[in-house]
């Protein structure tokens, strides 16, 4: 079962565009690690400045190698990184997730992200998303209202970018949207179709709804992987009478 999900993996893989952007871009000590994989229909208009800030390994970066629920190529995987993209370890941008780093931007990942289907993160100045994120499909995270705003009596402007911060296992369920200006503490929840326009600063917090608000306190997503499968099991188990597999 390994070896065949390890062959199915390696089918998804672009390795001239792999090798070309490995050693085109990064040293050749680190190069030869291939710590970027880039899986096929990926359309990368620009790599940009990756900083590693962690050991480097193989299968740090990966855009569109993975999928999540089904295969669907329909759409492709975008990257434009005009700014600098800073890794803290690894981070898996699945099939069809447009990413992009304005000029001058910066967008910070910390290790074990997981960027979901049809995902938008646009980054004009500032997005930091911290350690075991999980972030699930078509959600934007954009930082910027991108045109100016005025107050009509006064004609002042408003203010058009604010960074976004996403604090350590955090998990933004699908469908949301994160607008700028925007942290997030360790531990918060955001429940799909929700629309966070104001900080959640309360770890281990529940938001949701349309401006999304805290629902309840005390409660965050499972990522520990040993457990969530035991919690698996047994759920199936108690459900069914049966294990999955």
């Amino acid at each position: 079962m390994l070896n065949r999900t390890r062959f199915h993996i390696l089918k998804r893989i672009n390795f001239p565009k792999t090798l070309w952007y490995n050693f085109r871009y990064l040293k050749l000590k680190d190069a030869i690690k291939l710590p970027i994989l880039i899986g096929g229909g990926v359309k990368i208009n620009k790599l940009g400045v990756i900083k590693f800030m962690c050991p480097i390994k193989t299968n740090l970066l990966s855009f569109g190698v993975f999928n999540v629920f089904i295969d669907d190529n329909r759409y492709p995987t975008k990257w434009e990184n005009n700014g600098v993209v800073i890794v803290g370890g690894p981070v898996t941008i699945r099939t069809g997730a447009n990413i992009g780093i304005d000029h001058c931007g910066v967008l910070s990942f910390g290790g074990n992200v997981d960027i979901g289907h049809l995902t938008t993160i646009f980054a004009h100045k500032n997005i930091t998303i911290g350690s075991r994120v999980s972030i699930s499909w078509n959600v934007q995270l954009i930082d910027t209202d991108f045109h100016f705003m005025e107050e009509v009596s006064t004609h002042s402007i408003m203010r058009k970018t604010a960074p976004i911060t996403i604090g350590d296992e955090c998990w933004i369920g699908n469908h949301s949207s994160i607008g700028k200006g925007v942290s997030l503490a360790d531990g918060t929840t955001v429940a799909s179709y929700s629309v966070v326009t104001k900080s959640c600063l309360t770890p281990n917090s529940l938001l949701a709804g349309i401006p999304a608000t805290i629902k309840k306190s005390g409660s965050r997503r499972v990522f520990d992987k040993q457990r969530e499968g035991q919690l698996e099991k047994e759920y199936w188990l108690s459900e069914f009478g049966q294990t999955k597999y």
